[in-house]
């Protein structure tokens, strides 16, 4: 568990790392056969990731400018799996490189959000009304480093059953 913001970011490097390494050992020929996750390919593994460290950007961004909070990932009533089919429906048509493109700059924007954070409004409970006593780095951990290292573990899982 991260006690600072260095920390922090540092998990979201290793996540990163972690899942890359991953990704560079599938073939670019499996990238969108079903099954990596469920029925998803492998590039809408990615969709479901971008969208969630998008939204994840989008809450840091309100917050650390006292904005109205937008971000979905604070709704008591949010639907997961009718965001996920819907994002990842919606980009059936999107090309590998666009998603690839996507999954690169999203998480130099998810390392630049949190870095205007202190530690103090990183891990100190109640920094908005929507977050209650949850700290804001939990949520940063549930939609990104503990997010890619699941797909990571998912994604090594399918890959030994996908090698011939």
């Amino acid at each position: 568990m991260p006690a600072t913001r260095d920390e922090l970011l540092n998990e979201l490097r290793a996540a990163r790392a972690e899942l890359l390494e991953v990704l560079e050992s599938i073939p670019e020929a499996d990238r969108e056969t079903p099954g990596a996750c469920g029925e998803w390919s492998l590039k809408d593994v990615l969709v479901h990731l971008n969208h969630w460290e998008g939204e994840t950007i989008t809450l840091l961004y309100t917050l650390k400018r006292g904005a109205p909070v937008t971000s979905i990932l604070l709704d008591p009533k949010l639907d997961v799996d009718a965001c996920n089919a819907r994002w990842v429906a919606m980009a059936k048509e999107r090309p590998w490189e666009r998603v690839w493109n996507d999954f690169q700059g999203v998480h130099v924007q998810l390392l630049r959000r949190v870095a205007e954070f202190s530690d103090e409004q990183l891990f100190q409970a109640g920094l908005h009304p929507k977050l209650g006593k949850t700290p804001l780095w939990r949520v940063i951990a549930v939609c990104a480093f503990e997010h890619e290292r699941e797909h990571a573990e998912g994604l090594r899982a399918w890959q030994k059953q996908i090698k011939p």
